[in-house]
């Protein structure tokens, strides 16, 4: 943990959510699914775990993100 936070400047769990966040923007933008699909997906436990790590990562909701792109 420490060695991982040394080297990246982030924790190993900030570091996940943010690829995690990733994978739900491209999800959003590329596909009809709901979003509860997409927290399944995503390894979020909950649509409000995912809105919350969204919010986080990119200060937008999910309906932003899919209707800009």
């Amino acid at each position: 943990h420490r060695k991982f936070a040394a080297a990246s400047g982030t924790t190993p769990a900030e570091a996940v959510e943010k690829i995690r966040c990733e994978l739900v923007r491209s999800l959003l933008q590329t596909t009809p699914l709901k979003l509860a699909q997409i927290a399944g997906r995503t390894g979020f436990g909950s649509e409000s775990a995912l809105r919350r790590a969204l919010q986080r990562q990119y200060g937008v909701t999910a309906r932003d993100l899919r209707e800009r792109f």
